[in-house]
């Protein structure tokens, strides 16, 4: 239990700081471009996942005996299904970044994360995933799609409240909340 938790802790640690990274990245000397910050992302996930994926598969963390390397590969289509799956998260992460670049990364990263709710609503409305579900179970979810609209809805609308009482454009505003996102 502990291994797991430490595994979350690490994950979100290391989610949590893409955003503020990757609008370093484009804003430092360097001056990565969208494009360029996506290489360097892809190089970076292709070198370091076998290694972690082996090491993984060695000591897994919910069961016991090691991962055979054909259940890594998996069965049937499943490793297209994958490949399918990674093409459209990069496509999703280049069109963030292309994005960040023009509104701030702060409403570019949020907007993206709203990826739950689709998940959501494709597993209620095309897979029936809580037919026969209680009657709270469906409050709740009604209640969770509300308040995930909200808060985008909100995130988007403050794109456009970063200018100062002076009528100009206040551009520490957009720098300083892509760091707390």
């Amino acid at each position: 239990m502990q291994r797991l938790l430490l595994l979350c802790v690490v994950s979100g640690v290391l989610m949590g700081s893409w955003s503020p990274l990757s609008a370093a990245s484009t804003k430092s000397d360097v001056g990565l471009n969208a494009y360029t910050c996506m290489f360097y992302f892809s190089l970076a996930a292709l070198v370091t996942t076998f290694p972690i994926m082996l090491v993984l598969m060695k000591k897994p963390y919910n069961r016991e005996e090691p991962v055979a390397m054909s259940e890594f590969f998996g069965h049937g289509c499943a490793p297209l299904y994958a490949a399918l799956g990674g093409a459209i998260w990069a496509l999703g992460t280049v069109v963030n970044l292309v994005s960040g670049e023009q509104v701030s990364f702060a409403v570019s990263y949020s907007i993206g994360q709203s990826a739950p709710m689709v998940a959501a609503f494709w597993g209620v409305c095309v897979f029936k995933e809580f037919k026969g579900a209680p009657t709270m179970s469906w409050a709740l979810m009604g209640a969770m799609f509300l308040f995930y609209i909200g808060a985008i809805t909100c995130i988007a609308l403050s794109a456009g409240s970063d200018s100062d009482s002076s009528g100009g454009t206040n551009s520490t505003n957009t720098t300083n909340t892509t760091f707390f996102v």
